[in-house]
């Protein structure tokens, strides 16, 4: 599991844990709370990770691929990588034989493009019925908690843009004015997020020729650095950020940005620091509708 944030992640591995929080029964303090860590460096390049993570949605898109139409979500695009093992009978001293003798698992990321979830699921020696196969129980366990837990966390299904994912080149942007390229960006189905108001573009998050899918952002500093508007950004988005600016970063939360310490629109420097606070889709909700009714009663 902790491997396989490095491909979910751009590259960068993450620590995992168990207990989200620790809140006082009687005051709601809360008492420890958890935050994502960056552990081990970048094990990949954010290059390989994407790649990966692409080859690894194959398992299931693809006709040949192992996970086939078995660990289909209905509302979810899914890239995994399946698994079958031997183990050795501690009796007889050798593997075990017959065809349910074996470990079968299966570990999955869900929304493929840019995965929320984690899952690993692992049956040791299924009682399997004559007709089925050794990812039955896996897949029905996978699929059940998967597809469930991307609902409670009120993700957005995705399956609506199933079709191949259209995938574009950045273009060449030596020489060209900040508004222009943005159009040539736009134009080509890429979405820029530009760093400033200067008309002279100092650097570009990714190299030209470099290969996207619409859904990806690439960054445009110009030579007049101003704070985007980082509101709704993901984990992933706010540490792709970082690296192009050289951030000082630090975050509280999981989930997505609802604040910065930096205001939209405020000049910055590289290397400056940066404090975001996250929050999951259902927390930010009710804090929406928590303000909707204070205005109405105010």
């Amino acid at each position: 599991m902790k491997a396989a944030t490095a491909i979910t992640n751009n590259g960068k591995m993450l620590k995992p844990y168990i207990i989200d929080k620790t809140v006082d029964h009687d005051t709601n303090e809360v008492l420890m709370q958890n935050q994502p860590e960056v552990v081990g460096g970048e094990p990949i390049s954010a290059g390989s990770a994407q790649s990966t993570l692409e080859v690894l949605e194959t398992v299931i898109t693809s006709e040949k691929g192992t996970g086939h139409n078995i660990f289909n979500l209905k509302d979810y695009t899914v890239a995994g990588k399946t698994g079958t093992a031997n183990f050795v009978d501690p009796d007889a001293g050798m593997y075990k034989t017959g065809r349910e003798s074996y470990i079968f698992s299966f570990l999955g990321m869900a929304p493929a493009d840019d995965p929320e979830l984690i899952m690993y699921v692992s049956v040791k020696e299924p009682d399997l019925d004559v007709t089925e196969s050794g990812s039955a129980p896996v897949s029905f366990i996978f699929k059940n908690v998967m597809e469930n837990s991307l609902r409670y966390l009120q993700i957005n299904p995705d399956k609506e843009a199933t079709a191949p994912l259209k995938v574009n080149e950045i273009p060449d942007w030596a020489g060209k004015e900040t508004e222009a390229f943005v159009n040539e960006l736009k134009e080509a189905g890429i979405r820029p997020v530009v760093i400033g108001d200067g008309s002279k573009i100092t650097k570009v998050s990714l190299e030209q020729g470099a290969k996207l899918t619409s859904s990806q952002k690439v960054f445009i500093a110009t030579d007049q650095l101003k704070m985007p508007d980082m509101t709704g950004w993901s984990f992933r988005d706010i540490l792709l950020f970082k690296d192009f600016m050289n951030l000082d970063l630090e975050w509280v939360g999981s989930g997505y940005i609802v604040k910065q310490s930096v205001e939209a629109g405020a000049s910055f420097n590289e290397n400056d620091y940066l404090m975001v606070e996250l929050e999951q889709p259902n927390n930010i909700e009710e804090s929406e509708d928590s303000s909707e009714e204070k205005e109405e009663t105010g």
